[in-house]
C-alpha cells in the first residue's frame, strides 16, 4: 500500500503492482470475528497503479467506528 488516507466520508487506498494485476477489495468492519465483505469489481489498470476509493455508499455499508480492509491480488 502507498497511499492511504482518510478524510470525513472517504476512504482513498493505493498501491503499485503488476502492469497485468487484478485485485480485490474487501472491508470489514471488526476483526474478532471478521466478515470481509467485497468493497468493490475488481480494480486493476494497466500502467501498475490500482487506486480504491470507499464513500460508504454499496457496495460498501454506511461507515460505522472502525473498518478495516485488505486487497488480495487473484489469479
Amino acid at each position: 500500500i502507498t497511499g492511504f488516507n482518510v478524510t470525513p466520508g472517504l476512504v482513498t487506498m493505493s498501491w503499485y503492482g503488476p502492469l497485468d494485476g487484478n485485485y480485490q477489495v474487501e472491508w470489514t468492519d471488526t476483526l474478532s470475528p471478521a466478515n470481509w465483505q467485497v468493497g468493490a469489481p475488481v480494480v486493476n489498470n494497466l500502467d501498475g497503479t490500482f487506486d480504491f476509493v470507499d464513500d460508504g455508499n454499496p457496495p460498501t455499508l454506511p461507515f460505522g467506528g472502525s473498518r478495516y480492509y485488505r486487497v488480495i491480488q487473484l489469479p
